[in-house]
């Protein structure tokens, strides 16, 4: 059976291995049969005992509701086992799992929780420091936690999911019922119940929806943390909105300002350089292109706006030269006197140096596929 370990230690191991945001800890995989006698399962006793006669029953990781106590005390310990999984392992996996069993001398049931990845038991060698990280995240003093900044939508950068996690758990969650607070080992946020009460899947699920639905009304809107990255203000142009930062400009439904990327093709080789002309400042860093038989691939990445909405404008022009005049593409030739423009950048599709050129006369140097 295939199993994971949490070591500091390099192994010898023919699998992937993953790294973990835990300082120089890694996840390797081996076969049960090569792990040796001083690695062993990391398990959290409840330390809850019943008689060993109970039988509860299980939907998923959720107990049944008649132990309201039972039910309290293991939601908030798995809590707190979820912040450590978030801070120093990954959401990506990782996972505790409810077991119960008979004790040491198979008198009474206890509850476990056991870490998972994947459904493969995870093994360490107790050093001190994993043991310490884990007794620290359960003596916190903390309820249910109700969700992190993580857990927001994908498709924004770190820094803008972090920042409105914060700015809402400021201006909705901001009383003696809840607790947040940014996690010691990442830069996520937390929001908690402030006390280990008693709280419903369906409290949790209208509280991580009311977050969601604001989190999505602010992005479409176009606001921004009050944390918002000097650079980006600056580059979005970007005005105060009371504590908190809003782009004000229009912009077409398709633009995703969190990622000013956009991929399109010319035909030929004098529409490429037609293009590249027409530009005011060429930066061959932003640009991959890729020369093809019968295309020309571009795609364009910036992190200003301006830049991004300018060359949506070019990309809209027909740049088709009816004088037909020859263009030169070929990377061996000795670029002589012109007149024109010389554009220099590589060939994503064969990583190759090359250099774009403009003669009046007809020259046959001329040979990327049909591209003339």
């Amino acid at each position: 059976m295939l199993c994971g370990i949490l070591s500091k230690k390099i192994l010898d191991s023919t699998n992937p291995v993953i790294s973990l945001p835990m300082k120089d800890y890694k996840l390797y995989f081996m076969t049960q049969e090569d792990i040796s006698t001083e690695y062993h399962s990391i398990e959290i006793n409840s330390e809850i005992e019943e008689a060993r006669h109970v039988y509860r029953k299980y939907e998923g990781e959720i107990m049944d509701l008649e132990n309201t106590e039972l039910v309290r005390i293991l939601t908030v310990l798995k809590s707190k086992l979820n912040y450590f999984i978030y801070e120093y392992l990954s959401p990506n996996g990782f996972y505790f799992q409810l077991i119960d069993r008979l004790n040491k001398s198979n008198t009474r049931k206890e509850y476990i929780y056991e870490l998972k990845y994947n459904d493969i038991p995870v093994y360490y060698k107790s050093e001190g420091e994993i043991d310490a990280v884990i007794m620290e995240c359960m003596t916190m003093e903390v309820g249910v936690l109700i969700m992190t900044s993580w857990s927001l939508q994908v498709g924004t950068p770190f820094w803008y999911r972090r920042g409105m996690f914060k700015d809402m758990c400021n201006k909705m969650y901001n009383s003696n019922k809840y607790k947040y607070f940014k996690g010691k080992n990442t830069e996520e946020w937390y929001l908690w119940y402030d006390q280990p009460t008693i709280v419903t899947n369906v409290e949790i699920i209208d509280l991580i929806e009311e977050i969601n639905q604001e989190f999505d009304t602010a992005r479409k809107s176009k606001i921004f943390p009050t944390n918002t990255p000097d650079r980006f203000i600056k580059d979005m142009k970007l005005e105060e909105y009371g504590d908190q930062w809003v782009y004000n400009g229009k912009l077409p439904e398709y633009v995703n300002i969190f990622d000013l990327t956009i991929s399109f093709w010319v035909k030929t080789l004098s529409e490429l350089y037609e293009f590249l002309d027409s530009l005011n400042n060429y930066n061959p860093r932003d640009f991959k292109i890729y020369v093809r038989t019968y295309e020309v691939r571009i795609i364009y990445t910036t992190q200003q706006l301006s830049n991004y909405l300018n060359i949506i404008d070019k990309i809209s022009k027909d740049y088709l030269n009816p004088n037909n005049i020859v263009y030169i593409y070929n990377p061996s030739v000795i670029i002589e006197d012109t007149k024109y423009k010389i554009f220099k950048f590589i060939d994503y599709e064969s990583g190759e140096n090359y250099t774009i050129v403009k003669y009046d006369t007809s020259d046959p140097t001329i040979s990327v596929g049909n591209l003339n």
